[in-house]
């Protein structure tokens, strides 16, 4: 079921166009990985649905106009970790919840600001070119704490330009010249190579190499996970 629905949206920068008639579903409950090369637009999606630009459209948010529904978007980047918007009472339950006693990095003050995202109960949480610029291991404490709402019913949207992202969800759209170039489920991406390299795409490092060992005869079938994939290899 469409949580989040994008229909013919159009939107330029001045004379630059960004998206012309853009049309997408953003599904109820579920991780979408939106990846795109620099400059298709990810980040001004962000922006157009938390209502930091205007555009030529339609979009809604559980059936709704999204304009009466902003509210209910939470966005984590870098640039909006900052924790002077929080109060000290709020930054003070992080540290202690966080166990963390020496001064912040970039890092913690993004599971900080996600604490406090999800404290004001999100329907719909973007994650824009972020978790590649996390350090280990609160990149994986963030992706695990993302998973568990996601089981809980909040829809995650991570927009990025690694294509490695593409695993961690169940969803995958691409975005390309201002359209939606495809959108299938991540585990439908093996099936769709020929595009993605249409797409000047590659398929995920871990997801190519189970492929071709497959090919070989050495495993089973295709692989997600790293240590799936080593398990297959080594039993």
């Amino acid at each position: 079921m469409s949580l989040v629905s994008i229909k013919n949206v159009s939107f330029s920068y001045k004379k630059k166009e960004v998206f012309k008639n853009l049309n997408m579903d953003i599904e109820d409950g579920k991780w979408t990985t939106i990846v795109g090369s620099n400059g298709t637009g990810k980040t001004t999606l962000t922006k157009i649905l938390t209502g930091e630009l205007t555009y030529h459209g339609k979009i809604t948010l559980d059936g709704c106009d999204i304009k009466d529904k902003y509210s209910l978007v939470g966005l984590l980047s870098l640039e909006k970790a900052c924790l002077d918007k929080l109060s000290d009472e709020e930054i003070k339950d992080a540290l202690n919840l966080l166990k963390i006693t020496s001064s912040l990095s970039d890092s913690e003050k993004c599971l900080i600001y996600l604490n406090h995202l999800l404290m004001q109960n999100p329907k719909v949480l973007l994650i824009d070119n972020l978790l590649d610029e996390i350090e280990f291991p609160y990149k994986d404490k963030i992706i695990k704490r993302l998973k568990k709402e996601c089981k809980n019913g909040l829809t995650v949207v991570n927009l990025s330009q690694n294509m490695e992202d593409i695993q961690l969800g169940d969803n995958i759209i691409v975005i390309n010249n201002g359209c939606n170039a495809l959108n299938i489920t991540t585990q439908d991406i093996i099936h769709n190579e020929k595009k993605l390299k249409e797409l000047d795409m590659n398929l995920p490092f871990i997801i190519d190499l189970s492929n071709k060992l497959k090919y070989y005869g050495m495993v089973d079938k295709p692989y997600f996970n790293e240590k799936e994939l080593i398990d297959a290899i080594w039993k």
